[in-house]
């Protein structure tokens, strides 16, 4: 997994010495500060969904048209039950992250290079009403890594984006059944491919 992530940082900085070539327009250049807004899905292994991802909400900051700051916040609600009602789960979670890039300008394709963080808290329950069982989970956890990725510009103000994450997850959960209290420590590697739609004003 490292391997791949090593194999397209290569690319990326391939990419980047033919980009340093390409002209810039004179309103880019000028440009010290530009500021917009975004949505954020990310697809990974470490969790599913089956349709599309819970989109996150973000906003883009541009200094100097080569340093990127995007804080970012996501909020997911999930309740199920059986057919017969007898089960009901429920699942709250938000998130906060944030993101800071190096970019490398060209006119249409701009590869960039960075350092990822975000935080999740997650409470869900679970009940059984044909017995007296309930059962609830709270979680928290958190991810650093490295970024690389590419933006397509298809106008000045709209720009599609797709980064490739290298994450370390940390964190723990705790289980509540009763009164029995269980808690488990999350930790591990994992890699995320995030599609971002970014609009500057």
């Amino acid at each position: 997994m490292k391997n791949y992530f090593i194999a397209f940082v290569s690319i990326l900085i391939m990419l980047s010495n033919s980009s340093i070539g390409y002209s810039q327009s004179t309103d880019e250049k000028d440009s010290q500060l530009r500021v917009g807004i975004g949505i954020d899905l990310e697809f990974s292994g470490f969790e599913y969904y089956p349709i599309i991802p819970p989109p996150n909400v973000m906003v883009s900051v541009e200094l100097f048209n080569s340093l990127r700051i995007e804080p970012g916040i996501g909020f997911n609600s999930n309740n199920s039950d059986s057919e017969n009602g007898s089960r009901i789960s429920n699942s709250k979670s938000i998130n906060y992250s944030i993101g800071t890039y190096w970019l490398i300008n060209s006119n249409k394709i701009t590869p960039y290079l960075g350092l990822f963080i975000d935080y999740k808290r997650t409470i869900s329950d679970y009940t059984n009403i044909d017995y007296p069982d309930t059962r609830e989970n709270e979680s928290g956890q958190s991810r650093i890594g490295p970024t690389v990725g590419l933006e397509y510009k298809i106008v000045d103000k709209f720009r599609l984006g797709c980064e490739y994450n290298l994450l370390r997850l940390k964190g723990k959960s705790e289980y509540k059944n009763g009164p029995d209290i269980q808690e488990t420590a999350i930790e591990g590697w994992g890699t995320a491919v995030r599609l971002k739609f970014r609009y500057y004003f």
